[in-house]
Formats: C-alpha cells, sequence, structure tokens
C-alpha cells in the first residue's frame, strides 16, 4: 500500500514537472533550429492574452501580446485593462448589426458572414491598428508600430521584417486570409516571432491567437503564409460595406452603436499588409564626457548585470 502511495506521489510530482517544463520542451522540439523572439518574453505573452473567443477579436490579442513584449524590453508593469471579449475602443474596420437595419440579405449577397445576432464585424485596417498600438505603449519604449500596407510583397521582405522584429524582441503582425480567393473570406491576424531557413525551405513561426500556452504556436513554411496574406478579398468586401453605408446609412449605423471604418483608411489599406516596430527617435549618440567614461569603467561588474525590478511606467 505504500509503495502504491508513493509511486502514486512520484507520478504526480513527474506530471507537475512535465506540465512545468511544457512550454521550453515544445519550443526546442518543435521549433528546432528557428531563431525566434527568447523563450520567456513568448511565455509571458502568451500568458498574458486569454486565448480568443469572439469572432472579431483576433488583432486585439495580437495587440495584446506586442503590449506584454513592449512592456517587458521597457522594463516595467503593464497596467493596460483590456476586455478582449468587447471592442470598446478597439477600431473594427465594420460593425453592424445587419437584422437591425435589415441589411441582412444584402450583405450575405456581399460575402459578409454574420454571427447569431445578425451581425458582422470585422478587423481593424494597419493603419488604424497601427494608431491603437503606440495610443498603449509604455512612454520609455524605444521603438513604435508602423504599417506596411501594399499590393506585393516578396519573400525578401517578409523575412527582412521579420529578422528586424526578432532583434528588437517584437513580433510582427500580419493580416491572413484561410481562403484568398473566396469572396466570403474572413480575415485573421497572426504574429510572426520566429522562423528557420535551411537554405532550401523556410518556415515561419507563428502567434496564433487560440488556445492556451505553447499550443498557440504553430509554424507554417513561409510560402504558403505569404500566399494567404492576400487579403485582396477581404478588403474587397469592406469596401463593398462602405460604399453601401455612403452617407445616409453611415448615421443609422452609429446610431445604434455601430462603425463603417472612414474613407481614408481603406485608401491605404492594400493587398498585402504588416504591422512591425521601428525605431521612433533615431538619434546620434551623445559623447561621454569623461569623468562619467571613468566613472563607468571603474564600475563593477556586479552593479552592470544588477536587474531591477519591473516599474510603473506611463503610456505614451
Amino acid at each position: 500500500m505504500k509503495i502504491l502511495l508513493i509511486l502514486g506521489t512520484l507520478g504526480m510530482v513527474q506530471t507537475a514537472l512535465a506540465a512545468d517544463k511544457k512550454f521550453p520542451d515544445l519550443i526546442n522540439i518543435t521549433f528546432y533550429g528557428f531563431e525566434s523572439i527568447p523563450h520567456n518574453v513568448l511565455e509571458r505573452a502568451i500568458n498574458a492574452v486569454p486565448p480568443q473567443e469572439t469572432t472579431w477579436g483576433c488583432g486585439l490579442h495580437q495587440c495584446g501580446h506586442a503590449f506584454e513584449c513592449a512592456y517587458m524590453a521597457a522594463k516595467c508593469q503593464n497596467q493596460l485593462a483590456i476586455n478582449y471579449k468587447i471592442a470598446g475602443e478597439y477600431p473594427l474596420a465594420i460593425d453592424v448589426n445587419a437584422r437591425k437595419l435589415k441589411y441582412e440579405s444584402i450583405l450575405k449577397m456581399c460575402g459578409a458572414i454574420l454571427d447569431e445576432h445578425g451581425v458582422f464585424r470585422s478587423g481593424a485596417a494597419p493603419a488604424e491598428l497601427t494608431n491603437f498600438i503606440n495610443d498603449r505603449l509604455p512612454k520609455d519604449f524605444a521603438y513604435k508600430a508602423v504599417a506596411q500596407s501594399t499590393a506585393t510583397l516578396e519573400m525578401s521582405q517578409l523575412l527582412d521584417e521579420v529578422k528586424k522584429g526578432i532583434a528588437i524582441k517584437m513580433p510582427v503582425l500580419a493580416y491572413y486570409t484561410p481562403n484568398p480567393s473566396s469572396s466570403s473570406s474572413i480575415l485573421h491576424v497572426y504574429s510572426i516571432v520566429g522562423y528557420r531557413d535551411d537554405g532550401e525551405h523556410t518556415e515561419l513561426m507563428l502567434l496564433d491567437t487560440k488556445r492556451n500556452g505553447a499550443d498557440r504556436l504553430e509554424k507554417m513554411k513561409a510560402s504558403v503564409f505569404l500566399h494567404h496574406m492576400n487579403t485582396q478579398t477581404s478588403i474587397n468586401l469592406v469596401q463593398g460595406i462602405n460604399t453601401l453605408a455612403g452617407t445616409a446609412l453611415r448615421p443609422q449605423i452609429e446610431a445604434i452603436g455601430g462603425r463603417v471604418i472612414a474613407s481614408q483608411y481603406l485608401t491605404e489599406w492594400q493587398a498585402f499588409s504588416l504591422v512591425t516596430f521601428v525605431d521612433k527617435s533615431p538619434v546620434p549618440p551623445k559623447e561621454t564626457e569623461p569623468k562619467e567614461a571613468e566613472a563607468k569603467e571603474t564600475e563593477p561588474e556586479e552593479a552592470k548585470s544588477e536587474e531591477t525590478e519591473p516599474v510603473t511606467c506611463n503610456q505614451q
């Protein structure tokens, strides 16, 4: 009996240890040979954001991942209060209750997929997503989000942006569609957080918005991912609804709490879209005063490597 009890206890301990090691084990085995954002940063970003439960919140969840990475880099606590189930200030491109407006059949003909309440929602356009991110980054964070939206995108360009992101420990947000040729294609946003290139094949490490822990990470051939980055059909749907709303229907949509993207953001939205992070204030380094330089040279090694606890910091 005692032996069984001991074996049972050992089994529980081993299970607990296995659970603790799940994240690094999966990274090291499944993503062997990948260059990526540091694993501890990825783990913390994933744990900070709950799995997506809405049909529209992929971009908001990816913002959450990016915020956690940025606050870690700035060495301060992330005190953003984000409700991932309610759009709130998140700038959905389309948020229309077609049932209340009696436009269900028309929107379905356009290719819109409505929820059980007759509502169609589409994620934020790149330019508005960028504004949303920049308004919530820590003040002392050295980088800002920028939208890159182009009619075409080469593999070399995509990999170059991914490498730049890894160098500063930040994800590259990429717009994606499961079926580029479908008129009712769903828009999705991934975070690219790593890559592997062996000279013959290139794969991407992708951070999704569903599932928990390391299961939220996926890998995909870069060529396949690039093909699915062509979101022109989804953009066409948003443009069609924007045209339909015009000037007459838009006030009715807004009166019941809906939203239709402003035309200025549509003109900037093209087939291939990324949100990347760049240095917000490239300033040449200041010359160090002689006394200051001398003090730094004599500074003990322990003091240089000492880590400080995260502190509360202001947003932009």
